[in-house]
């Protein structure tokens, strides 16, 4: 019986070396789709989410992107994709994020406001972030980081009065800050 177990240990071995390099395989194919044959977008968007506050922006952009090809026109998922890929060296395909959001949802503040600042980075396109801010603050009074940002943009311009104008405003809400006051 000894001699017969001995024989059969190589073929033991090498089932179970079959065995583990199947299931590494398998594990390999999961973690190349982040979606996880996850076929609800919300469900995805969701994990997207989870992991963009654990800052795996990576995941973060693939959930969002798998969601994004289910649902296609998904502004919140469009808006978190261009948020993260706004602080990368992909910024035209955030502007075009942006864009499709608000295009989504044109009644949508904190998407234009973020669109505008986007675009209001020095060196940028103001011209473009202009009437992009101009919306967020016609939606929403009292948006101060859009009005501090066109308060910039006026100033860059050399149209000091209109500046001093939106900076005062920015002044005068409930949320400015010393930063505000600062500018």
């Amino acid at each position: 019986m000894l001699a017969q177990f001995r024989s059969s240990r190589p073929l033991i071995c090498a089932f179970v070396l079959v065995l583990i390099a199947t299931c590494g395989q398998q594990a390999l194919a999961q973690s190349d789709d982040p979606a996880n044959g996850e076929t609800d977008p919300i469900k995805l968007f969701e994990r997207g989410q989870d992991a963009h506050a654990k800052g795996d922006t990576k995941l973060a952009i693939q959930l969002y992107e798998a969601a994004l090809k289910l649902r296609p026109e998904f502004p919140e998922a469009e808006f978190q994709r261009a948020m993260i890929l706004v602080g990368t060296d992909r910024q035209a395909e955030a502007i075009d994020g942006f864009k499709r959001a608000v295009g989504l949802r044109p009644d949508w503040t904190l998407a234009y406001s973020k669109f505008g600042i986007a675009l209001a980075r020095p060196g940028s396109f103001d011209r473009d972030a202009e009437p992009i801010l101009r919306r967020a603050i016609e939606l929403d009074a009292q948006d101060l980081q859009a009005t501090v940002a066109l308060a910039s943009i006026r100033q860059r311009a050399g149209d000091y009065k209109e500046a001093i104008k939106l900076i005062s405003t920015a002044t005068d809400l409930k949320s400015a800050t010393a930063e505000t006051w600062r500018s």
